[in-house]
């Protein structure tokens, strides 16, 4: 949920090493995706699993404004 988001989140912005990151199957809803989004953008991340979250197209539009200024060469499931 949005707790566990959050947490998630603040790892990801000291992140240098983590490369695969699965957030699959928690219940993340819009508001989750989008602290999640926002964290992902300058992480070393080279796959990112996001499945079966109860999001939304508030979500959604976050991780696409976040995947925009991705490398191509990164996987998102």
């Amino acid at each position: 949920g949005v707790d566990g988001a959050l947490i998630v989140a603040s790892a990801l912005r000291t992140n240098t090493t983590l490369n695969n990151l699965c957030m699959s199957c928690n219940n993340l809803g819009d508001e989750g995706m989008t602290i999640i989004a926002n964290a992902l953008q300058n992480t070393p991340l080279t796959h990112v699993t996001m499945a079966i979250n109860d999001v939304g197209i508030i979500g959604m539009k976050s991780l696409c404004q976040t995947l925009k200024h991705w490398p191509n060469n990164t996987v998102i499931q």
